[in-house]
């Protein structure tokens, strides 16, 4: 036992102590162009995003989307998921106590295409300095896994 909370420990405090990139890098991109029609990925994008988030806001005529918060960890699980899909903020000292985020989607059409643009947006809460939500710049890996799904209902690579 004692060698469990000893590991956890030292995980909580050198995981604390990473410092990530400057805010604003994106690894993967955030936008794909599908060669298939509107409806057809608009049908897709809905169907994928709400098995992972509540859609609050939906305007097809404009092709825009956007979700409500997706739970992304709670206790000291929160920052090795966050860290999955977001970069750690500059916080030496910070430690995690949750994280979030949130979709915004644009899809527009040209064409016999149709180009979707996903923005994540992530939180992470910070409990040991600032007490506060902090941004956590996206790697866009969620991004892209939405993107494959889409992709793989409507058929097309």
């Amino acid at each position: 036992m004692k060698k469990i909370v000893f590991s956890a420990t030292m995980l909580f405090l050198f995981a604390g102590c990473v410092a990530g990139p400057n805010g604003g890098s994106t690894d993967l991109p955030t936008s794909r162009t599908f060669h298939a029609g509107f409806d057809r990925v608009w049908g897709a994008l809905v169907s994928e995003i709400s098995t992972i988030a509540e859609i609050k806001t939906t305007d097809k005529t404009n092709g825009s989307l956007t979700t409500g918060p997706i739970r992304v960890g709670t206790g000291l699980m929160s920052e090795i998921i966050l860290k999955e899909y977001a970069h750690r903020p500059r916080n030496i000292l910070g430690t995690w106590d949750a994280g979030r985020g949130v979709l915004s989607v644009s899809a527009n059409s040209r064409g016999s295409s149709t180009t979707v643009r996903i923005t994540a947006h992530f939180e992470g809460f910070e409990n040991n300095v600032t007490h506060s939500w902090m941004e956590w710049p996206t790697k866009g890996v969620l991004e892209n896994v939405l993107f494959d799904r889409i992709a793989k209902d409507i058929g097309v690579q």
